[in-house]
């Protein structure tokens, strides 16, 4: 992709900057990237940078991101499994796809220790199959929060929706039932 401050490629979320060097600074997300300077730009408004548009069709699909975040997982590369499930999130959030990735992914951030982004994914899950996953997820990221209240209440709520899961008795012996 070009922009104003140089050509910018991208190929499975690692950047490089084609031009001189001077003054830019690349700041990576999962999935992306920001290119800034440090040099001094015009005050004119015609020529400030705007975000360069992703063409359409460079978007992968859901299927694609889904398998490519199973396979980095699958080689045990965490980080980049992780900017896979959320450039799925990102581009395809409605998807059948992104709903399962967001337990997917939620259960990596706590396994990763980053459990107020890994409770965000387990908020975002819109309902469905996969409901007592994501609340079981929730309360463990709650918990790792120290949030005791809100691992109180939403343990309750785990346990009056699904009193035989597999998870119940491990819920109960916490909760001292």
């Amino acid at each position: 992709m070009t922009t104003a401050l140089g050509d910018v490629t991208a190929a499975r979320a690692v950047f490089a900057i084609g031009r001189d060097h001077a003054g830019l600074h690349l700041a990576p997300r999962a999935g992306e990237a920001e290119l800034h300077t440090t040099a001094k730009q015009p005050a004119d408004p015609a020529t400030e940078l705007a975000p360069p548009a992703v063409p359409r069709e460079a978007i992968a699909s859901p299927e694609e991101l889904l398998r490519e975040a199973q396979a980095r997982l699958g080689d045990g590369e965490a980080a980049r499994a992780i900017a896979a499930y959320e450039t799925l999130l990102r581009h395809h959030p409605r998807s059948v796809e992104a709903q399962a990735a967001r337990i997917s992914l939620g259960n990596l951030l706590l396994v990763r220790n980053q459990p107020a982004r890994a409770l965000r994914a387990f908020d975002r899950y819109l309902g469905g199959d996969l409901a007592e996953e994501a609340l079981y997820g929730k309360i463990g990221a709650l918990r790792r929060l120290g949030r005791a209240r809100e691992v109180e209440a939403a343990s309750a709520e785990f346990l009056a929706r699904y009193p035989d899961s597999l998870y119940a008795p491990k819920l109960r012996a916490q909760r001292g039932q």
